[in-house]
Protein backbone atom coordinates (compact mmCIF):
# COMPACT_ATOMS: atom_id res chain seq x y z
CA UNK A 1 0.00 0.00 0.00
CA UNK A 2 2.87 2.34 0.67
CA UNK A 3 4.75 1.45 -2.18
CA UNK A 4 1.26 2.33 -4.18
CA UNK A 5 0.78 5.42 -2.29
CA UNK A 6 4.83 6.53 -3.06
CA UNK A 7 4.14 6.13 -6.72
CA UNK A 8 0.96 7.77 -7.26
CA UNK A 9 2.35 10.90 -5.07
CA UNK A 10 5.57 10.71 -7.91
CA UNK A 11 3.22 10.02 -10.58
CA UNK A 12 1.17 13.64 -9.17
CA UNK A 13 3.91 15.63 -8.68
CA UNK A 14 5.11 15.16 -12.23
CA UNK A 15 2.23 15.84 -13.34
CA UNK A 16 2.22 19.23 -11.78
CA UNK A 17 5.59 19.75 -13.04
CA UNK A 18 4.80 18.83 -16.64
CA UNK A 19 1.37 21.51 -16.73
CA UNK A 20 3.81 24.06 -15.17
CA UNK A 21 6.24 24.13 -17.76
CA UNK A 22 4.14 25.72 -20.97
CA UNK A 23 3.23 29.00 -18.02
CA UNK A 24 7.33 28.81 -16.81
CA UNK A 25 8.30 28.78 -20.54
CA UNK A 26 8.96 32.06 -20.63
CA UNK A 27 9.54 32.85 -17.17
CA UNK A 28 13.45 32.70 -15.97
CA UNK A 29 12.07 31.68 -12.73
CA UNK A 30 13.09 27.71 -11.22
CA UNK A 31 11.03 27.75 -7.85
CA UNK A 32 9.77 25.14 -9.08
CA UNK A 33 12.51 22.88 -8.89
CA UNK A 34 14.68 24.08 -5.87
CA UNK A 35 15.64 23.44 -2.61
CA UNK A 36 17.62 23.49 0.21
CA UNK A 37 20.59 22.49 2.23
CA UNK A 38 21.21 23.48 5.76
CA UNK A 39 24.17 21.83 8.01
CA UNK A 40 24.85 22.13 11.86
CA UNK A 41 27.33 20.75 14.02
CA UNK A 42 26.23 18.69 16.31
CA UNK A 43 29.31 17.61 18.71
CA UNK A 44 32.58 19.27 18.27
CA UNK A 45 35.48 20.77 20.53
CA UNK A 46 35.26 21.98 23.31
CA UNK A 47 32.69 19.56 24.49
CA UNK A 48 34.12 16.71 22.41
CA UNK A 49 37.94 16.37 22.48
CA UNK A 50 38.54 14.01 20.10
CA UNK A 51 37.15 12.69 16.10
CA UNK A 52 35.08 12.04 14.98
CA UNK A 53 32.80 14.50 15.13
CA UNK A 54 29.38 15.06 14.20
CA UNK A 55 27.60 17.23 11.72
CA UNK A 56 23.94 17.31 10.03
CA UNK A 57 22.64 17.67 6.70
CA UNK A 58 19.02 18.71 6.53
CA UNK A 59 17.68 18.96 2.81
CA UNK A 60 14.44 20.17 2.01
CA UNK A 61 12.93 20.00 -1.18
CA UNK A 62 10.88 23.90 -1.74
CA UNK A 63 9.59 23.24 -5.13
CA UNK A 64 7.16 20.82 -7.43
CA UNK A 65 9.49 18.55 -8.74
CA UNK A 66 10.82 15.22 -6.16
CA UNK A 67 13.61 14.72 -4.76
CA UNK A 68 14.47 11.28 -5.44
CA UNK A 69 18.34 10.98 -4.76
CA UNK A 70 21.33 12.99 -4.06
CA UNK A 71 24.88 13.52 -3.56
CA UNK A 72 26.97 15.55 -0.47
CA UNK A 73 30.57 16.37 -1.08
CA UNK A 74 32.78 18.48 1.29
CA UNK A 75 35.72 20.35 1.22
CA UNK A 76 38.02 21.03 4.12
CA UNK A 77 36.78 18.19 5.76
CA UNK A 78 36.87 14.01 5.59
CA UNK A 79 33.69 11.97 5.71
CA UNK A 80 34.01 8.82 8.10
CA UNK A 81 30.55 7.60 8.40
CA UNK A 82 27.24 8.23 7.73
CA UNK A 83 24.41 7.25 9.48
CA UNK A 84 21.45 5.21 7.69
CA UNK A 85 18.62 7.71 6.69
CA UNK A 86 14.97 6.73 8.13
CA UNK A 87 13.69 7.12 4.60
CA UNK A 88 15.09 3.80 3.68
CA UNK A 89 17.72 5.32 1.27
CA UNK A 90 20.55 3.36 0.52
CA UNK A 91 24.14 5.15 1.46
CA UNK A 92 27.02 4.68 -0.79
CA UNK A 93 30.25 6.37 0.25
CA UNK A 94 33.45 5.09 -0.12
CA UNK A 95 34.57 5.96 3.98
CA UNK A 96 36.78 7.74 4.31
CA UNK A 97 36.05 10.17 1.58
CA UNK A 98 34.65 13.58 0.56
CA UNK A 99 31.43 12.12 -0.76
CA UNK A 100 28.22 10.33 0.14
CA UNK A 101 25.52 9.14 -2.12
CA UNK A 102 21.69 8.68 -1.19
CA UNK A 103 19.93 6.36 -3.38
CA UNK A 104 16.54 4.46 -3.48
CA UNK A 105 15.39 6.39 -1.30
CA UNK A 106 11.27 7.24 -0.51
CA UNK A 107 11.19 10.85 -2.40
CA UNK A 108 10.83 14.22 -0.97
CA UNK A 109 7.81 16.21 -1.88
CA UNK A 110 7.05 19.96 -1.34
CA UNK A 111 7.86 20.97 1.97
CA UNK A 112 9.76 17.78 3.08
CA UNK A 113 12.90 17.17 4.30
CA UNK A 114 15.62 14.61 5.48
CA UNK A 115 18.27 14.81 7.92
CA UNK A 116 21.47 12.88 7.38
CA UNK A 117 23.91 12.57 10.14
CA UNK A 118 27.34 12.49 9.31
CA UNK A 119 30.84 11.72 10.64
CA UNK A 120 33.94 14.18 9.92
CA UNK A 121 37.43 13.16 10.80
CA UNK A 122 38.65 16.78 12.07
CA UNK A 123 37.84 19.98 13.04
CA UNK A 124 38.12 23.17 10.77
CA UNK A 125 36.42 24.71 8.17
CA UNK A 126 34.06 22.32 6.28
CA UNK A 127 32.42 23.64 2.99
CA UNK A 128 29.69 21.65 1.54
CA UNK A 129 27.56 21.13 -2.19
CA UNK A 130 24.93 19.17 -2.99
CA UNK A 131 23.94 17.39 -6.08
CA UNK A 132 19.97 16.37 -6.23
CA UNK A 133 17.81 14.56 -8.76
CA UNK A 134 13.80 13.69 -9.23
CA UNK A 135 14.94 9.82 -9.53
CA UNK A 136 16.05 7.28 -7.33
CA UNK A 137 19.13 6.57 -9.16
CA UNK A 138 21.18 9.56 -9.57
CA UNK A 139 19.29 10.55 -12.69
CA UNK A 140 16.51 12.01 -14.30
CA UNK A 141 15.86 16.03 -14.10
CA UNK A 142 17.91 17.70 -11.65
CA UNK A 143 16.84 20.11 -8.74
CA UNK A 144 18.64 23.24 -8.76
CA UNK A 145 20.08 24.28 -4.73
CA UNK A 146 18.82 27.59 -3.57
CA UNK A 147 22.07 28.71 -2.03
CA UNK A 148 20.86 32.02 -1.09
CA UNK A 149 18.30 29.82 2.12
CA UNK A 150 20.73 27.41 2.44
CA UNK A 151 23.59 27.16 5.37
CA UNK A 152 26.81 25.62 3.69
CA UNK A 153 29.26 25.67 5.82
CA UNK A 154 30.48 23.70 9.19
CA UNK A 155 33.05 25.90 11.19
CA UNK A 156 34.16 23.62 13.89
CA UNK A 157 36.58 24.66 16.90
CA UNK A 158 39.60 22.96 16.92
CA UNK A 159 40.36 23.96 20.91
CA UNK A 160 39.94 26.88 23.18
CA UNK A 161 43.25 28.22 24.11
CA UNK A 162 44.26 30.18 26.98
CA UNK A 163 47.48 31.97 27.26
CA UNK A 164 50.73 30.36 27.74
CA UNK A 165 49.30 27.24 26.88
CA UNK A 166 49.77 24.34 24.64
CA UNK A 167 47.48 22.34 22.07
CA UNK A 168 47.19 19.76 19.33
CA UNK A 169 44.43 20.25 16.34
CA UNK A 170 42.51 17.05 16.20
CA UNK A 171 42.62 15.03 13.29
CA UNK A 172 41.68 11.56 12.62
CA UNK A 173 43.80 10.69 9.54
CA UNK A 174 46.45 12.84 10.36
CA UNK A 175 47.11 12.70 13.90
CA UNK A 176 49.38 15.38 15.68
CA UNK A 177 50.89 17.09 12.57
CA UNK A 178 49.85 20.66 13.83
CA UNK A 179 50.71 21.27 17.32
CA UNK A 180 51.55 24.75 19.42
CA UNK A 181 51.57 26.75 22.00
CA UNK A 182 49.17 30.72 22.43
CA UNK A 183 51.44 32.87 23.46
CA UNK A 184 51.51 34.58 27.17
CA UNK A 185 52.01 38.06 26.16
CA UNK A 186 48.95 39.51 23.32
CA UNK A 187 51.71 41.46 21.25
CA UNK A 188 51.09 44.66 22.55
CA UNK A 189 52.15 42.85 26.21
CA UNK A 190 48.64 42.65 27.29
CA UNK A 191 47.92 39.61 29.34
CA UNK A 192 44.65 38.28 27.66
CA UNK A 193 42.08 36.51 30.05
CA UNK A 194 39.89 33.48 29.21
CA UNK A 195 40.28 30.92 26.30
CA UNK A 196 40.03 32.03 22.76
CA UNK A 197 38.54 29.53 20.16
CA UNK A 198 40.86 28.23 17.15
CA UNK A 199 39.81 27.04 13.79
CA UNK A 200 42.32 25.25 11.75
CA UNK A 201 41.73 23.59 8.43
CA UNK A 202 44.31 21.16 7.69
CA UNK A 203 44.38 20.29 3.98
CA UNK A 204 48.02 19.85 3.51
CA UNK A 205 48.08 16.32 2.62
CA UNK A 206 45.86 17.03 -0.47
CA UNK A 207 46.50 20.89 -2.08
CA UNK A 208 49.44 21.57 0.58
CA UNK A 209 47.06 24.57 2.44
CA UNK A 210 46.83 24.97 6.23
CA UNK A 211 43.96 27.59 7.58
CA UNK A 212 44.67 28.84 10.91
CA UNK A 213 42.15 31.23 12.47
CA UNK A 214 40.51 32.86 15.67
CA UNK A 215 38.08 35.46 16.34
CA UNK A 216 40.50 38.79 15.27
CA UNK A 217 38.05 41.44 16.22
CA UNK A 218 36.33 43.14 19.67
CA UNK A 219 33.24 42.92 18.44
CA UNK A 220 33.25 38.98 18.03
CA UNK A 221 32.50 36.87 20.97
CA UNK A 222 35.86 36.52 22.90
CA UNK A 223 37.95 37.88 20.00
CA UNK A 224 41.36 39.44 20.49
CA UNK A 225 42.73 40.78 17.32
CA UNK A 226 46.62 40.88 19.64
CA UNK A 227 46.62 37.32 20.10
CA UNK A 228 50.05 35.34 19.25
CA UNK A 229 50.44 31.97 18.02
CA UNK A 230 53.01 29.34 17.58
CA UNK A 231 52.54 26.46 14.81
CA UNK A 232 54.28 23.44 13.39
CA UNK A 233 52.74 21.76 10.54
CA UNK A 234 53.78 18.52 9.47
CA UNK A 235 54.82 17.25 5.61
CA UNK A 236 55.42 13.63 4.37
CA UNK A 237 58.51 13.27 1.71
CA UNK A 238 61.07 15.41 1.36
CA UNK A 239 61.17 19.61 0.50
CA UNK A 240 61.15 19.99 -2.85
CA UNK A 241 65.38 20.47 -4.08
CA UNK A 242 66.02 23.84 -4.39
CA UNK A 243 63.89 24.90 -1.27
CA UNK A 244 66.02 27.01 1.21
CA UNK A 245 64.30 28.18 3.46
CA UNK A 246 61.60 30.25 3.44
CA UNK A 247 61.91 29.76 -0.46
CA UNK A 248 58.99 28.15 -1.94
CA UNK A 249 57.06 28.55 1.27
CA UNK A 250 54.22 31.26 0.84
CA UNK A 251 51.67 32.92 3.30
CA UNK A 252 49.04 35.04 3.47
CA UNK A 253 46.62 37.24 6.57
CA UNK A 254 44.86 39.20 3.53
CA UNK A 255 42.65 38.26 0.72
CA UNK A 256 42.32 39.36 -2.87
CA UNK A 257 39.17 41.51 -3.39
CA UNK A 258 37.72 40.43 -6.61
CA UNK A 259 39.71 42.60 -8.82
CA UNK A 260 42.29 39.92 -9.90
CA UNK A 261 41.56 36.85 -12.17
CA UNK A 262 41.48 34.87 -8.95
CA UNK A 263 38.16 34.12 -7.05
CA UNK A 264 37.31 36.77 -5.08
CA UNK A 265 38.10 36.45 -1.25
CA UNK A 266 40.75 33.85 -1.74
CA UNK A 267 44.12 34.31 0.18
CA UNK A 268 46.50 36.42 -1.35
CA UNK A 269 50.11 34.54 -0.95
CA UNK A 270 53.26 36.36 -0.88
CA UNK A 271 56.37 34.83 -0.17
CA UNK A 272 57.77 33.43 3.71
CA UNK A 273 60.17 35.40 5.89
CA UNK A 274 62.01 34.12 8.25
CA UNK A 275 61.47 35.23 11.82
CA UNK A 276 63.65 38.22 13.38
CA UNK A 277 66.67 36.27 13.88
CA UNK A 278 67.38 37.66 17.45
CA UNK A 279 63.77 37.06 18.58
CA UNK A 280 62.78 34.27 16.94
CA UNK A 281 59.84 33.34 19.66
CA UNK A 282 56.47 34.82 20.67
CA UNK A 283 56.52 38.64 21.94
CA UNK A 284 57.88 38.43 25.66
CA UNK A 285 58.54 41.84 27.47
CA UNK A 286 62.04 43.62 28.02
CA UNK A 287 61.11 45.62 30.65
CA UNK A 288 58.38 48.10 31.93
CA UNK A 289 58.29 51.63 30.74
CA UNK A 290 59.40 54.23 32.95
CA UNK A 291 59.37 57.23 31.15
CA UNK A 292 58.66 58.46 27.31
CA UNK A 293 58.78 62.12 26.64
CA UNK A 294 57.76 61.15 22.83
CA UNK A 295 61.16 61.73 21.56
CA UNK A 296 64.27 59.61 20.54
CA UNK A 297 64.70 58.28 24.20
CA UNK A 298 62.52 55.94 26.27
CA UNK A 299 63.51 55.13 29.74
CA UNK A 300 62.66 51.68 31.22
CA UNK A 301 63.18 49.12 33.78
CA UNK A 302 64.97 45.89 32.43
CA UNK A 303 65.65 44.54 36.41
CA UNK A 304 63.40 41.34 37.10
CA UNK A 305 63.85 41.56 40.88
CA UNK A 306 62.39 45.62 40.79
CA UNK A 307 59.32 44.54 38.49
CA UNK A 308 57.56 41.12 40.01
CA UNK A 309 54.23 41.90 38.45
CA UNK A 310 55.80 40.89 35.27
CA UNK A 311 56.39 37.45 34.07
CA UNK A 312 58.81 35.97 31.70
CA UNK A 313 61.09 39.19 31.55
CA UNK A 314 63.72 38.61 28.67
CA UNK A 315 67.08 39.89 28.10
CA UNK A 316 67.30 41.69 24.88
CA UNK A 317 69.69 40.07 22.14
CA UNK A 318 73.34 39.16 22.17
CA UNK A 319 75.61 38.35 19.62
CA UNK A 320 77.98 35.00 19.92
CA UNK A 321 80.39 37.04 21.50
CA UNK A 322 78.19 38.17 24.66
CA UNK A 323 77.63 42.25 23.03
CA UNK A 324 74.15 43.67 22.30
CA UNK A 325 73.19 42.80 19.27
CA UNK A 326 71.94 46.15 18.10
CA UNK A 327 70.05 47.27 16.17
CA UNK A 328 67.02 45.72 17.35
CA UNK A 329 63.01 46.20 16.99
CA UNK A 330 60.43 46.88 20.20
CA UNK A 331 56.85 47.09 20.20
CA UNK A 332 54.64 48.95 22.81
CA UNK A 333 51.17 49.56 22.42
CA UNK A 334 50.84 49.89 18.80
CA UNK A 335 53.71 51.49 18.14
CA UNK A 336 57.04 49.67 16.99
CA UNK A 337 60.64 51.34 17.43
CA UNK A 338 64.14 50.46 16.74
CA UNK A 339 66.89 50.28 19.30
CA UNK A 340 70.04 51.86 18.27
CA UNK A 341 71.79 52.27 21.90
CA UNK A 342 71.51 52.25 25.65
CA UNK A 343 72.79 53.66 28.54
CA UNK A 344 72.48 54.22 32.45
CA UNK A 345 69.93 56.68 33.22
CA UNK A 346 72.28 58.06 36.00
CA UNK A 347 75.02 58.29 33.82
CA UNK A 348 73.50 60.34 31.76
CA UNK A 349 72.22 62.74 34.02
CA UNK A 350 76.11 63.62 35.09
CA UNK A 351 76.80 64.30 31.64
CA UNK A 352 78.56 60.66 30.59
CA UNK A 353 77.18 59.38 26.91
CA UNK A 354 78.86 56.18 27.18
CA UNK A 355 76.79 53.25 25.57
CA UNK A 356 76.39 50.82 28.10
CA UNK A 357 75.12 46.87 28.17
CA UNK A 358 71.23 46.85 27.13
CA UNK A 359 69.66 45.41 30.40
CA UNK A 360 72.21 44.78 32.69
CA UNK A 361 71.86 47.89 35.11
CA UNK A 362 69.64 47.16 38.50
CA UNK A 363 68.12 51.38 37.94
CA UNK A 364 66.63 52.39 35.29
CA UNK A 365 68.20 52.61 31.37
CA UNK A 366 67.77 54.79 28.70
CA UNK A 367 67.50 53.44 25.19
CA UNK A 368 68.05 55.36 22.46
CA UNK A 369 64.97 54.47 19.75
CA UNK A 370 63.69 55.48 15.59
CA UNK A 371 60.42 55.84 15.66
CA UNK A 372 57.89 55.39 14.46
CA UNK A 373 59.19 52.10 12.26
CA UNK A 374 56.76 49.22 10.04
CA UNK A 375 54.23 51.82 9.26
CA UNK A 376 53.06 52.13 12.78
CA UNK A 377 51.78 55.75 14.55
CA UNK A 378 54.00 57.32 16.91
CA UNK A 379 52.43 57.75 20.47
CA UNK A 380 53.47 59.16 24.08
CA UNK A 381 53.17 56.46 26.34
CA UNK A 382 51.89 56.23 29.87
CA UNK A 383 53.27 52.93 30.44
CA UNK A 384 52.96 49.15 29.95
CA UNK A 385 55.69 47.02 28.72
CA UNK A 386 58.65 47.17 25.85
CA UNK A 387 58.14 44.03 23.99
CA UNK A 388 59.82 42.12 21.86
CA UNK A 389 58.75 41.49 18.48
CA UNK A 390 59.59 37.93 15.93
CA UNK A 391 58.16 39.87 12.86
CA UNK A 392 60.18 41.08 10.25
CA UNK A 393 59.61 44.22 7.93
CA UNK A 394 57.86 43.58 4.59
CA UNK A 395 60.22 44.55 1.66
CA UNK A 396 59.83 47.77 -0.68
CA UNK A 397 57.80 45.98 -3.00
CA UNK A 398 55.11 43.02 -2.39
CA UNK A 399 54.08 40.58 -5.05
CA UNK A 400 51.22 38.55 -4.82
CA UNK A 401 49.97 34.64 -5.78
CA UNK A 402 47.05 32.76 -5.44
CA UNK A 403 46.85 28.75 -4.18
CA UNK A 404 48.33 28.04 -7.35
CA UNK A 405 51.38 30.26 -7.43
CA UNK A 406 49.62 32.28 -10.44
CA UNK A 407 50.69 35.59 -10.05
CA UNK A 408 47.67 38.01 -8.91
CA UNK A 409 47.26 42.01 -10.24
CA UNK A 410 48.81 44.58 -8.54
CA UNK A 411 45.26 45.92 -7.51
CA UNK A 412 44.54 42.77 -5.41
CA UNK A 413 47.61 42.57 -3.43
CA UNK A 414 46.46 44.71 -0.38
CA UNK A 415 49.97 44.09 1.81
CA UNK A 416 51.97 47.66 2.82
CA UNK A 417 55.34 47.51 1.96
CA UNK A 418 57.37 48.10 4.77
CA UNK A 419 54.46 46.98 6.92
CA UNK A 420 55.19 44.44 9.43
CA UNK A 421 54.50 40.65 8.28
CA UNK A 422 51.67 39.08 10.63
CA UNK A 423 53.66 35.67 10.12
CA UNK A 424 57.01 34.06 9.57
CA UNK A 425 58.66 31.24 10.00
CA UNK A 426 60.55 30.48 13.18
CA UNK A 427 61.97 26.94 11.84
CA UNK A 428 62.18 24.23 9.05
CA UNK A 429 63.35 20.99 10.13
CA UNK A 430 63.70 18.10 7.84
CA UNK A 431 64.46 14.41 9.06
CA UNK A 432 65.92 13.46 5.83
CA UNK A 433 66.35 15.36 2.99
CA UNK A 434 66.08 12.46 0.29
CA UNK A 435 62.66 10.59 2.15
CA UNK A 436 61.58 12.96 4.84
CA UNK A 437 59.15 14.01 6.89
CA UNK A 438 59.82 17.61 7.13
CA UNK A 439 57.75 20.17 9.52
CA UNK A 440 57.88 24.18 9.72
CA UNK A 441 57.13 26.37 12.38
CA UNK A 442 55.33 29.46 11.37
CA UNK A 443 54.82 32.64 14.26
CA UNK A 444 51.15 33.91 13.61
CA UNK A 445 50.03 37.19 14.68
CA UNK A 446 47.58 37.85 12.11
CA UNK A 447 44.21 36.05 13.46
CA UNK A 448 43.02 34.61 9.51
CA UNK A 449 46.03 32.87 8.65
CA UNK A 450 47.30 31.09 5.57
CA UNK A 451 50.44 29.03 4.71
CA UNK A 452 50.76 26.66 1.77
CA UNK A 453 53.41 24.32 2.89
CA UNK A 454 55.28 22.14 0.60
Amino acid sequence: MNNLRNVLRILMALVLATLAFPALADDDSDWWKQYNLDMAIVSAPPAQANPPFTVTAKIRNTGLLPIGSFTLTATGLTIVSVSQPGNGGKVTGPFPGQSVSITHMFPLFFSESLTLTLQVNSCGDGTWKTVAWAGEFLNGPSLDLDADDSALETSITCASVASGKPFTVPDSLNPNCVTGERGYYDKDGSIPEGALPIVVTNTVPTNFQLHFQWPDSLSESGGDPLATFQYTVCGSGPLPEDLTPPQDTFVAWLNTDGSSASSPGTAAYIMAQNCNANADFLPAPYGTLVMDSGGTKITLNTDPKQTPSVQGLIHPPKKPDGTDDLPFDIVIGTERMTVTACADSDDLKGGETDNMECGELEEPEVWTVTRPVGKTTQVTHQGGLVMSTPLPLLGSTVSCVDANGVALLATSCKYVALSPALMCIQNQMVVDPETGPHSTTFIDIGGDGWANHP
